[in-house]
Parts: C-alpha cells; sequence; structure tokens
C-alpha cells in the first residue's frame, strides 16, 4: 500500500530538532516573564536579583525567596515543574554551602569509578601524573575499557577537577590507541583521586577582579612536537575557567607557543569579562598574566616581528583586545604562574604548590 506521512504538532523525544524546539520555547517564556538572556551565554537568564542556570531541562534557580518562589509558579503555568528544594547535587556534583563559602565536588562520582576499576584499596600517589611521562608504543589493546575511564576522568576534570586536567587532557590523545600502559596511567589518576577525593571548587565572598593567568609548554607532545597551552582564570579568589589543550600548530619557539596560548586564555577572559559586565552593571577589568617577556612585548604591539610574521592571524585577536582597553597584560614569575599545572606533569612540591591555589 502507499507509505503515509504524518505532520508532527508537538516536538517527540529522538527527534533531530526536539533540543532546539524546547530551547526556542523555554526562552520565549523566559523573555515573556521580563527575563534578560545573556548573550555570552544563552542559557543563562536574569532579572532583577534572580539569576537562572539552564542545562537541557534542568535548572539553578538563585535569588531572594520571594522573586525565587514567583519565578517558579510562573513557570508551572507554562510547564510541569518539580521544585526539587535547596540543590544538594546537580549533574554528578555534590554542592555543598555554608554561611561563608560554598564547595563543589564529586565525591560519589569518584566512589563509583573506584568500585568499577576496582581501586578502592589502592596505594595513593602525590600527584595524577609522574614527570617526563614516556609513552612506549606498544600494542595497542582494544578490549581495555581505556575511553570509559579516560571521558569519565574528563567528566571530573571539567566541573570539579582541574588539577588532573592535563594529565586527562594527556591519556585523552590516545583514546584509539590504549595500550596496558596508557590504562595504568589512568589508573594512577585514580590513585591520586583516593587519596584527595574530598577535594573541589571553593567559591568565598572577596574582591571582583578577573584574573587569568596562560602558559605553554613548548613542543610538549613527543609525537607531534605541538606545544601545550594552559590557562586558569580567577574571579576574585575563585577560580572560574581553566583548560589544558595541545595546540594545532607547531610553534617555532617558546615565544611562539606563548602567544599562542595567550591568544586562546584571551578569548575565554572576555567572554568572561562580558558575562560578569552584562549582568552586574560594570565595566569589569580582566587581566591576563604571562610569564613570557618577548610574547608580551609582540601582544602588545601591531609593528610585524620576523619571528612572529608567520602566526597565523587568529591568534593576533589578542593584540586588538589589548588595543581597545579590554583586557590589561602584565608579567608573571613562572613559579608563580598557576597555568603551569595546566601544561605538563610536575613535581610533588610544585604540583602540590599549583594545586592548593586551585582546588581546596
Amino acid at each position: 500500500g502507499k507509505s503515509k506521512t504524518f505532520k508532527l504538532n508537538r516536538a517527540l523525544y529522538g527527534l533531530r530538532n526536539s533540543p532546539k524546539c524546547w530551547n526556542v520555547k523555554f526562552n520565549e517564556v523566559m523573555e515573556k516573564l521580563g527575563f534578560l538572556r545573556s548573550r555570552y551565554d544563552f542559557c543563562l537568564y536574569t532579572k532583577q536579583d534572580v539569576f537562572l542556570v539552564l542545562f537541557v531541562d534542568d535548572a539553578l534557580i538563585t535569588g531572594s525567596d520571594k522573586n525565587v518562589n514567583k519565578l517558579f509558579n510562573d513557570l508551572h503555568e507554562e510547564f510541569q515543574v518539580r521544585d526539587l528544594g535547596e540543590v544538594k547535587s546537580f549533574l554528578g556534583m555534590e554542592i555543598n554551602r555554608t554561611q561563608n563559602d560554598l564547595h563543589i565536588t564529586q565525591v560519589k562520582m569518584s566512589e563509583r569509578l573506584m568500585k568499577e576499576f576496582e581501586m578502592e584499596k589502592c596505594r595513593s600517589v602525590s600527584t595524577p601524573m609522574e614527570v617526563a611521562f614516556n609513552r612506549e608504543e606498544t600494542e595497542v589493546d582494544s578490549n581495555l575499557p581505556y575511553r570509559r575511564l579516560v571521558c569519565s576522568l574528563m567528566y571530573i576534570s571539567l566541573i570539579s577537577r582541574p588539577d588532573i586536567a592535563f594529565s586527562v587532557s594527556f591519556l585523552a590523545r590516545y583514546h584509539d590507541k590504549p595500550t596496558s600502559q596508557l590504562f595504568n596511567a589512568g589508573k594512577r589518576i585514580l590513585r591520586y583521586i583516593n587519596h584527595t577525593i574530598n577535594k573541589g571548587l571553593m567559591f568565598t565572598k572577596g574582591d571582583e577582579s578577573l584574573v587569568g593567568m596562560s602558559d605553554a609548554d613548548w613542543a610538549g607532545d613527543k609525537d607531534s612536537r605541538k606545544s601545550v597551552s594552559g590557562f586558569v582564570a580567577f574571579h576574585g579568589p575563585n577560580l572560574v575557567a581553566w583548560h589544558s589543550r595541545k595546540q594545532t600548530s607547531v610553534a617555532l619557539s617558546s615565544m611562539e607557543a606563548e602567544y599562542i596560548a595567550a591568544g586562546a586564555a584571551a578569548q575565554e577572559l572576555v567572554n568572561l569579562k562580558g558575562v560578569l559586565s552584562e549582568f552586574s552593571g560594570k565595566n569589569v577589568s580582566a587581566f591576563l598574566k604571562v610569564d613570557n617577556v618577548s610574547a608580551i612585548s609582540m601582544m602588545k604591539t601591531w609593528e610585524n616581528s620576523k619571528r612572529g610574521k608567520h602566526i597565523e592571524i587568529k591568534y593576533h585577536f589578542i593584540k586588538d583586545l589589548y588595543s581597545k582597553n579590554e583586557i590589561q597584560i602584565d608579567y608573571i614569575s613562572t613559579n608563580e604562574n598557576c597555568a603551569d599545572i595546566m601544561t605538563k606533569a610536575l613535581g610533588t612540591e610544585k604540583f602540590v604548590y599549583f594545586r592548593d591555589q586551585i582546588v581546596n
């Protein structure tokens, strides 16, 4: 018989356009209620003292009791809404609040990983990766649960444990070439987490300065000889952003590697500045600290340099930001640059010194 085609009157779970339809509908409702959608993060809304963060169909809301209750009642008229009360857990995070601070950890998820990989009674280590780890060209073993381990660790590193970001990023480079050596390196990260399982992000009151730090390990990837960029950003005393990434092109000098790392850091920093300025009503100052004098000099001038004339155009974005006073660029000593922890495996003393500045 002839096939029939039906026109959908509403989005259904599993269809490609359903998530977009939901987001469009939710945004229409929020705008009707008078909320402002952030230009820098489309899942962030604000009105008066109320902030709402949306993750698919889950939301976190903060503000005065009166205004939060009003928003909940307004949303209840449009959608089926459940009030789960004060947030204790969200997307695998445990959120612990006191009168003066807020602590985010992932203890339960970490414990599940320990159990899954039989590491509950493992011997502890003081760092997530041994210094100068040398990958061996051994036989690939596709039966190892390597991707499962690395992806789980990556989620933890992106949410609450920036101290393992470099180690996890390193292992992720070889997700399609798992070996017993790399798998054991992943289990070492579990041994480190087991030793520091209660550490996470701490948020406390403080000044409203926005300070980023960038660093690079020149030719740090021994296979491709590409450099590794590291970035951390603090809003007052609180760590709010970080990354550890292998650069996409080979840098010809340490100066070039630092320049590229700073360019990537500036992109994230200006986004954070936009969010904070948008909702505070103030022009928040942003500072980027770099530990390479030559790279800083190149960031602050539009003159062509023989050492930098070949660098891709996109990395010169930082020059434009500096010339427009969107960000300030300052020097920081290598020994005080927290971003170093994002670029390579460090020895215990240096690792612990930087770690204690980014997690608690």
